[in-house]
């Protein structure tokens, strides 16, 4: 597998870098995330971000950053997370407020067929377990804050939901999405009482084996839900 990243970038550096060579960063980066054994992976996406940084392509070295980031997300577990930004609403998002609730911290989209098919899940648990502890903060990554609003009250969402009105930093662009280096959504990260990350995978049943875990059992069981995503260019 080092010798695969090795001659990848090695290919890297003698084409020119598009939509292929992006797909193909991305892909091997996540076939190399295993929990407890990231390093790896974040050595591709670190060393695959730094060479795409240096390309002459506004897109392409705004692309490395998220690369980059990629290796920042995947070293999350068992450290903090910032969350910061703007709600839909306009108002600036305290991450204070969360402290010592368990939160997800949900990457979605109103156009992504795997994240409307896991927010039944989403509900469920946070009906359950929301007057224990438990909260939701969800990061669009729309382009039409009136399509998310419109989604938010069609499906009676009541957790907080942040978005960037910035033309420059909207859509899969929005700077958490570069910061933690999402490049397919739902991307869900679980954080613990302490403000500690403790999942990337908090999806279907897992959500709620962790919830158990963190906050006590409740009456439901957790349903199986679709584990695809939707990539992001």
């Amino acid at each position: 597998k080092k010798q695969l990243v090795d001659d990848v970038e090695a290919w890297f550096g003698k084409v020119n870098i598009g939509r292929t060579q992006k797909g193909v960063a991305v892909s091997l980066g996540r076939s190399l995330e295993s929990p407890g054994k990231m390093e790896l992976a974040v050595d591709a996406y670190s060393r695959f971000g730094a060479l795409f940084k240096k390309n002459d392509d506004p897109k392409i070295m705004s692309f490395g950053e998220k690369l980059e980031g990629a290796a920042r997300r995947v070293q999350l577990p068992g450290n903090p997370i910032e969350i910061d930004g703007m709600t839909l609403d306009g108002k600036k998002f305290d991450w204070s407020e969360y402290k010592g609730k368990v939160v997800l911290v949900d990457f979605w989209a109103t156009w992504c067929g795997p994240c409307i098919r896991e927010l039944p899940n989403v509900k469920k648990n946070y009906d359950l377990y929301h007057d224990r502890g438990f909260d939701v903060v969800g990061i669009s990554i729309d382009t039409s804050p009136e399509k998310v609003k419109a989604f938010a009250k069609k499906h009676e969402t009541s957790w907080t939901t942040l978005y960037s009105r910035d033309p420059e930093s909207s859509g899969p662009n929005h700077p958490l999405a570069v910061r933690y280096g999402v490049t397919g959504i739902p991307t869900v990260i679980l954080v613990n009482q302490e403000g500690n990350v403790v999942s990337l995978n908090a999806r279907g049943p897992e959500l709620g084996r962790l919830l158990e875990k963190l906050l006590g059992p409740a009456d439901a069981a957790g349903e199986k839900t679709s584990r695809k995503s939707t990539k992001l260019d």
